[in-house]
Order: C-alpha cells, then sequence, then structure tokens
C-alpha cells in the first residue's frame, strides 16, 4: 500500500491530545502515524511486523524510526491502555480499528472506480487531441470509418473507445 489515510483532525483527537501532552509527547505523536504508516507498507490488516514469523520489538522499531528505545517502550505502553494497538503474546502489533480507518468500503471502491476511468478518458481524449491528423489518416483506407466518407461512424467509434 502506497498511502494510508488520515484523518486531518487527527491532532485534535484526544488520545493524540492526551499523547502530546506527555513527556517527548511530539516523539510519540509521531511514532504513532510512523507506526500507521509501516502498517499499510506490511499491508496485513493492522498487523506490524518485520516479515511473518518476526515481529518488531521496541529495539527494532527504536532502529526502524530512530527513535530512542525509552520512547518506543513508554509509546507502546500508552498505546496499549489508549486501545489504539493491542500485542499478542507473540510480540505481534495490532492497529486497533484498523479497517475502520483504512477500509476499502464500496464507497470508496466507487470513487476509486470513477477517478480511474476518468483519467483513462483524460489519457484517451489527449492522445485524440496531441495528434488528430494522425488518428484520421489511419483510417483513410477503411471506407467505413474514413472521416470523409463516414463521419458519423468515425465519431461513434471514438465514442465507444
Amino acid at each position: 500500500m502506497k498511502w494510508v489515510k488520515m484523518d486531518t483532525s487527527l491532532y485534535d483527537n484526544k488520545k493524540m491530545k492526551y499523547l502530546r501532552k506527555q513527556e517527548h509527547g511530539n516523539e510519540i505523536a509521531l511514532l504513532w502515524t510512523m507506526l500507521i504508516a509501516l502498517a499499510g507498507k506490511v499491508e496485513d490488516n493492522g498487523l506490524v511486523y518485520i516479515t511473518q514469523g518476526l515481529p518488531y520489538d521496541s529495539e527494532s522499531l527504536s532502529t526502524e524510526f530512530d527513535i530512542d528505545v525509552d520512547i518506543v517502550d513508554k509509546s507502546l505502553v500508552l498505546f496499549e491502555r489508549l486501545n489504539m494497538i493491542e500485542r499478542d503474546n507473540d510480540g505481534y502489533i495490532y492497529i486497533l480499528s484498523w479497517n475502520e480507518y483504512q477500509s476499502n468500503t464500496t464507497e470508496d471502491k466507487k470513487k476509486e472506480d470513477k477517478r480511474k476511468e476518468y483519467m483513462r478518458d483524460l489519457m484517451r481524449n489527449k492522445r485524440c487531441v496531441s495528434n488528430p491528423v494522425s488518428n484520421v489518416l489511419a483510417d483513410v483506407s477503411n471506407p467505413v470509418s474514413n472521416p470523409v466518407s463516414n463521419p458519423v461512424s468515425n465519431v461513434l467509434a471514438d465514442v465507444s473507445n
């Protein structure tokens, strides 16, 4: 996943305000956003791990994010207390409510499909506009689509593409 969704009011959230009031609060808040981005890279529904069978621990997260290990430890404890993450017995970190925040709902899918369709149409139109002569000359030998002999079928052919 190349991107993750992030609520624009993230820092207005009472949990984030609480975290930022803590000692090293800005680093804790940064670690939270980095953890979300890392979960997006892993692409396993909010689980965070180095590779399957090897979960992150405080030391490896400290190295990954270049944040002091004591701050990472404190952050993970706070995230658990605030029900932002869960850690299982094997040490895997799971971002709670990941699917709620990152879900690809039907509405999201429709928006994405519409965006892709728009981009295809834009590129198709750009090709037609950028070289209209070659588009016409390519079909001159075919009398059915020849724009001079049959302008209506040529327009219909462009619309159906």
